[in-house]
């Protein structure tokens, strides 16, 4: 103790600078003390409530004095009131005690559901009226999500097709005969639902159109028996589809399925069929697939019903048959190595002699299209009627070399100069040297290090071209080309 008080003795003498006795220091400790009770008493005495009126009465020591009711004592008492107002109107009947709800029985009026039921009736009826529900019976959805359903069935067939291939290309995996058979497009169960058009090349080419839109549109397939006649492979014919349905929304599923053809004997085109679990129906010359769905849904008639209308006959090959004839018939990689390696020997190459003189001329590429201009892939590059020069659509100049290669001059020539030019250059060959063909075209692609290509007639027309080598190249100021054409022996002559 006595350390406590030499330490509080010396914390006071540093804050206050003034010495003070022990006995000095206990009096002023009671006078604060005394001063801080008077103060509790006074603030007490003010707001006139003792601090024991916050304690419940139950746990009071002694409520002598007391007659105010205490915070607690209140709230207790005021939650008591509202229960009995409650209770009296009747608003906790369906409360427990817990103060969850109670279960309460109500029985409906007689005749209640019949009513709501003759009501609904009656708003039905006057919306059909005013073909407010009209689309929305069962048989229009079902018309509706048909064609989603037949196209989702599709996607399904065509993934399996060719989820074999990917299995064992991806990883390496491969499958016995009857596992296979799963992914096997020709061997799957045949689908209970089959909605589908049969054409044939011998259609003009608007009728196929129209066909594969109605396709596209009900969700149908479009079937083929083999490849156009004038087609070497499939690809061919399939870009050629693709140009006949080029201004098509939506692309149709189409196949060749001449194993459908046989199975229905199916022998002119248009033929519509639909088959489902009422039956098969198909019949030519029409494209009315929803009045054949309706009379397959309908039941009692089976088989082909005849032609309706216009219809060609089937001409083309089975395309199983045409790939079984051309494989029997031909030593394949042989053939192919044969064709290559004769290629350049049996090309007729457009050839012009050397110029003896220099010479220059403009051409005006501009052009009046006679008709609508579409290339191959279904671009329309020009209308009928319109104006159309090319330079004007072609922001970068070009330059373009035309010369004979097999002539060391020309090809000199060309050497030192295609360099030096603006924009985009292309060279262009009149001839090749027949004995080597690939080997010099090969050759000259390393030289120049760049792509060559061959000179057409067209371009001999267009460019009123009489002589080699020519250098033409765009103005694109005057919008037009200019053609100039070089003796290139003079100048070799001058050089030396």
């Amino acid at each position: 103790m006595q350390y406590f008080k030499a330490a509080l003795s010396v914390l006071c003498i540093t804050l206050s600078g003034t010495v003070l006795s022990q006995t000095d220091s206990e009096v002023k400790a009671q006078e604060t003390v005394s001063q801080t009770e008077l103060k509790a008493n006074s603030m007490a005495a003010k707001y006139g409530q003792n601090l024991d009126e916050l304690v419940p009465s139950s746990q009071r020591k002694d409520e002598v004095g007391h007659t105010t009711e205490s915070f607690i004592d209140q709230q207790d008492k005021s939650f008591a009131d509202m229960k009995r107002r409650l209770e009296k109107d009747g608003l906790l009947d369906g409360i427990n005690e817990d103060g969850t709800a109670k279960h309460i029985e109500q029985s409906l009026p007689d005749g209640f559901m019949q009513s709501q039921k003759a009501d609904l009736d009656a708003h039905v009826k006057e919306f059909n009226k005013q073909g407010m529900l009209e689309g929305f019976d069962s048989e229009s959805i079902a018309k509706k999500t048909q064609k989603y359903k037949d196209a989702a069935k599709l996607i399904g067939q065509q993934s399996n097709a060719g989820m074999l291939t990917s299995l064992k290309e991806e990883l390496g995996l491969d499958f016995s005969a009857s596992q296979a058979h799963g992914f096997n497009p020709e061997q799957l169960n045949e689908p209970t639902s089959l909605k589908a058009i049969f054409i044939s090349f011998n259609m003009r080419s608007s009728d196929i159109t129209k066909m594969l839109t109605i396709a596209a549109e009900q969700g149908a397939q479009v079937f083929l028996k083999g490849m156009h006649q004038d087609d070497f492979g499939i690809h061919d014919t399939i870009r050629r589809l693709r140009f006949i349905g080029r201004d098509l929304k939506a692309t149709p599923d189409v196949r060749f399925k001449p194993r459908y053809f046989d199975e229905f004997n199916i022998t002119t085109a248009p033929t519509i069929l639909v088959r489902n679990e009422n039956g098969v129906m198909y019949a030519s010359g029409i494209t009315n697939l929803e009045w054949l769905q309706n009379k397959v849904n309908r039941g009692g008639e089976n088989g082909y019903l005849g032609n309706y209308g216009d219809a060609v006959k089937v001409t083309e090959k089975d395309i199983r048959q045409e790939f079984k004839d051309r494989m029997a018939n031909m030593n394949y990689e042989g053939k192919v190595k044969k064709v290559v390696d004769n290629f350049w020997g049996n090309k007729a190459f457009n050839t012009l002699p050397a110029a003896t003189k220099n010479d220059e001329w403009y051409i005006d590429p501009t052009v009046k299209a006679q008709k609508d201009i579409i290339n191959p892939r279904g671009d329309q590059l020009a209308y009928k009627g319109e104006v159309v020069n090319g330079i004007s659509a072609f922001p970068v100049p070009l330059t373009l070399f035309i010369f004979d290669p097999t002539d060391t001059e020309q090809l000199e020539w060309v050497a030192n100069n295609h360099r030096d030019t603006e924009g985009q250059t292309m060279l262009i060959f009149s001839q090749l040297d027949k004995t080597k063909g690939w080997k010099h075209l090969d050759a000259l692609r390393t030289y120049f290090s760049r792509e060559l290509y061959e000179l057409p007639k067209e371009m001999i027309q267009k460019f009123n071209l009489s002589h080699l080598p020519v250098k033409v190249t765009t103005d694109m100021q005057r919008k037009l080309l200019r053609v100039q054409q070089f003796n290139v022996s003079e100048e070799k002559e001058n050089v030396q």
